[in-house]
């Protein structure tokens, strides 16, 4: 991986260039996921900050010199930030990548019953997972009746009538001017 020149360097602020370096190596290796996380969410607003900025840029060079103007510096240094921005930005990409591909777990095999219990027995850990399992299917299934219950307890089916009829009075009054 290239270092950066010193026209480079002179385009960023501290904050951009701290970023910068922070996306190679060995401080990227040093770096948790979550602040790779966060790291790649800086680096993509300056990235899209900056690519913004060019196509800005480009359209008010365009405006004003109309096709084929001079060639502005100035664009190319803007251009020039967003690419080191980006690749900043797939270097954080790729290090969250090999991190999580590190953090998961190839599935375990199932352990085999103790002495004590029998090949049938059904596990206490089991029994209660079973149990939230069926609660859960109750909850979703009287969710609406318990909706339907709260509106009825509250008058809330009145109150939104109310200010349902109140906002159509309106908008037929705008509609009537």
């Amino acid at each position: 991986m290239a270092r950066m020149s010193t026209q480079d360097r002179a385009l960023f602020t501290a904050a951009e260039l701290a970023l910068i370096e922070s996306s190679r190596p060995p401080k990227i290796d040093a770096l948790k996921p979550a602040r790779v996380k966060a790291q790649m969410a800086r680096a993509r607003a300056y990235a899209d900050k900056y690519r913004d900025l060019a196509r800005r840029q480009h359209r008010a060079k365009k405006g004003a010199f109309g096709r084929g103007g001079p060639p502005g510096a100035v664009n190319q240094r803007t251009e020039r930030k967003e690419e080191l921005l980006a690749n900043a930005l797939q270097r954080f990409e790729r290090r969250l990548a090999g991190l999580e591909r590190a953090t998961r777990r190839k599935p375990s095999r199932r352990a085999k019953p103790s002495t004590g219990q029998a090949r049938g027995a059904v596990t206490q850990r089991e029994t209660l997972r079973r149990k939230q399992q069926r609660r859960q299917a109750l909850s979703k299934a009287t969710t609406s009746a318990r909706v339907a219950r709260q509106f009825q307890k509250t008058r809330m089916r009145a109150i939104q009538g109310h200010i349902r009829g109140r906002g159509q009075r309106r908008q037929g009054k705008r509609d009537a001017r």
